[in-house]
């Protein structure tokens, strides 16, 4: 585990913060931007230096900038849901080993935020980290974490390179797999190629964190009073089931897919012109029960497909395309 001393203290605090059965909100935000202001001052990361500010492109989604992916921990419920599901996650598959765990994490930023709460509950002879980012600069100052905290001895690699297209040296070794590379609606993004080359090369029994990113179409109306109608469920009127991203749907699959049919012929012709938008909702089963629903979180905010006042209201297909931004492609009928 992380010693306990003045430098790690605010870790262990936010842990703890996470680790309650209620959120609190205000306080968790509290721990948060204190840990980030911590994680700052170790690594002299400039979050106004422009060279930190450019993400980097490829032909099948955007890996994040070194500055946005040190922003990421700031999502209060993202932070604390995953944060939550890893170490749930740990403790169970430390009931069926007595072997150190081996967590893959895929897409670490520069502060592995996701893993580095964890560290004050798990020994590292408990505990191996396999640490992969695409961005040099991002692992630079993800070495200097390491260092001043002195938790090398958990890491058992630290990997520079395109996750989507990288090959585990020992795939049925890895626990857990955990890679959280995405935004609302699956968009931009390289979660679903990653998701889909690493995925595949592991055990089926090995834990795979998220466990389901749930996509749905619905329709959202742009005039429902958030705070009364968000709550009883009158912003939105689901039309149909889109999508199970899972790790049982990647095995079945061909890893090298890249367009993902999701409906055919969804009529919403009828519905009431109240409703003004076309969304897809995106909710997040983190790990068994702990999950972010729709709305929860930047990513799960509504990605808005179509405007309705633009458009006749008609039969909608949509098809899932990896390219060089990921996104969703409509025909209207």
């Amino acid at each position: 585990m992380i010693r306990m001393s003045t430098n790690t203290e605010v870790i262990e605090i936010l842990m703890e913060e996470i680790l309650e059965e209620e959120i609190n909100y205000i306080a968790l935000e509290k721990k948060l931007s204190d840990f980030k202001t911590f994680l700052l001052e170790i690594t002299n990361l400039d979050l106004n230096a422009l060279e930190d500010r450019k993400d980097l492109e490829f032909d099948n989604g955007i890996a994040l900038c070194t500055t946005f992916a040190a922003l990421c921990a700031q999502d209060v419920m993202r932070t604390r849901q995953f944060v939550k599901g890893v170490y749930q996650a740990i403790q169970d598959v430390q009931q069926k080993k007595s072997d150190p765990v081996h967590l893959f994490y895929a897409g670490t930023g520069p502060f592995a935020t996701l893993i580095l709460p964890v560290l004050t509950k798990v020994s590292s002879k408990d505990l191996r980290l396999h640490l992969m980012d695409v961005n040099e600069k991002t692992l630079s100052y993800l070495d200097k974490v390491l260092k001043a905290l002195d938790i090398q001895d958990y890491v058992e690699k630290i990997i520079c390179g395109d996750a989507t297209q990288y090959q585990i040296e020992h795939p049925k070794g890895i626990d857990i797999l955990v890679s959280e590379t995405m935004q609302h609606g699956l968009v931009k993004e390289q979660q679903v190629p990653i998701m889909m080359n690493l995925v595949s090369q592991l055990d089926k029994n090995a834990v795979v964190i998220p466990n389901n990113i749930q996509l749905n179409l619905a329709l959202k109306s742009s005039s429902a009073n958030f705070i009364m109608d968000w709550k009883n469920d009158l912003m939105y009127k689901q039309l149909t089931h889109l999508w199970d991203f899972t790790p049982e749907f990647i095995h079945a699959s061909n890893p090298n897919q890249n367009i993902f049919e999701l409906s055919q012929d969804i009529d919403f012709s009828n519905e009431e012109e109240t409703y003004d938008k076309l969304v897809v909702l995106t909710n997040i089963q983190v790990y068994e029960d702990v999950w972010i629903k729709r709305d929860e979180s930047s990513l799960t905010v509504p990605k808005i497909i179509l405007d309705l006042n633009e458009q006749e209201r008609r039969k909608v297909s949509l098809s899932y395309i990896i390219q060089e931004q990921p996104n969703f492609e409509m025909e209207l009928s």
